[in-house]
């Protein structure tokens, strides 16, 4: 046995030259279509090797632990890091979220997804598109005036994270986050907040916006801020559904700056009737790819100008179904 430095990342193992952490690297494993199996002929007490699906000998690599906790570790973590494993484990989620709601996680044209049974021969029949029913509310988040950093004397990394609380309930559950504006004093935040419709939201819920200075996104290290506390109605109340509130802090009432919420309802497009299956029509160039995508994500965003006026921007995101039909046909 020759001692070196090994590194697991995801289901690549890299083994180094020498025992340093800095050597020169060696070579590298593909932790897929192979097994590990504890080494009975070495001389060594924690020996195990990796045998490759191939009749080949050289692809039989032995290893050795200094101790048993070391080497149960290796076991593990070689066991659990191969691609197959990952959706072996996807697919248990996705058993276990049927069985708790009914419906499959997945859409129906997705690569993971494994039902039982031959698949649906293709019809050249219209799909018919059910309208998702528009949220409740839309917010859009902006902070001002927020304090600097004592020690390290620069502005925040500021990041919003919004929970929502419905009497009579009395616990707080977390709705959206928005993303991190870095080293800002009054940033606007482009990512919104999306209230469904039904379930436990209504005029009275509650919503708890606490701002985060992020100082290190690798070990999610944050500073609590301040927060702020409101209702649905006292947003849909105000004038333009525009609302400033202050910024406290859990141990000191001093404001560390102020929270805007603009607030607005997302519309729902008209309904139009069916028409007629045996009626022939020309579509429309503008309708004419609709049936061709699927799992559509709309957000909208606004922005203030210089006016006092909002510029409303609308991002509309779908899916084309010959991303995976097409491929399915071919195999």
């Amino acid at each position: 046995y020759t001692e070196r430095w090994c590194r697991l990342k995801g289901n690549l193992l890299f083994y180094c030259k020498g025992n340093e952490k800095t050597s020169e690297l060696a070579g590298l494993l593909v932790l897929e279509r192979c097994s590990i199996n504890k080494d009975l002929n070495s001389s060594r007490k924690y020996a195990f090797s990796l045998v490759f699906d191939r009749q080949d000998e050289g692809q039989h690599y032995h290893f050795a632990a200094n101790s048993e906790a070391e080497y149960n570790d290796w076991i593990k973590r070689i066991k659990n890091a191969s691609y197959e494993k990952l959706k072996e484990k996807l697919q248990k989620l996705c058993e276990q979220i049927t069985e708790m709601t009914g419906e499959h996680p997945l859409p129906s044209n997705h690569p993971f997804r494994d039902d039982s049974g031959p698949p649906e021969k293709p019809e050249n029949k219209p799909i018919p598109v059910v309208p998702e029913e528009p949220p409740l509310l839309e917010i859009s988040l902006a902070c001002n005036d927020l304090i600097k950093s004592t020690v390290e004397n620069r502005f925040p990394n500021a990041v919003v994270i919004v929970s929502t609380m419905t009497p009579p309930g009395a616990t707080w559950t977390r709705l959206a986050q928005t993303e991190i504006i870095e080293q800002k004093s009054d940033p606007y935040f482009l990512t919104t907040v999306s209230i469904p419709s039904g379930g436990n939201f209504s005029e009275v819920t509650r919503l708890k916006l606490a701002v985060f200075d992020v100082r290190d996104r690798d070990k999610e290290e944050m500073t609590h801020l301040g927060q702020a506390v409101c209702t649905i109605k006292d947003v849909k109340n105000s004038t333009n559904q525009k609302i400033q509130l202050s910024l406290t802090g859990l141990d000191s009432p001093t404001p560390s700056g102020t929270i805007t919420l603009l607030g607005w309802k997302v519309e729902s497009p008209p309904e139009k009737p069916l028409p007629d299956p045996g009626e022939t029509f020309r579509p429309r160039c503008g309708s004419i790819n609709k049936p061709k995508f699927d799992n559509v994500l709309q957000r909208s965003f606004r922005f203030p100008t210089i006016l006092g006026t909002n510029v409303k921007v609308v991002d509309v995101m779908g899916e084309s179904f010959l991303t995976f039909r097409i491929p399915q046909q071919l195999l």
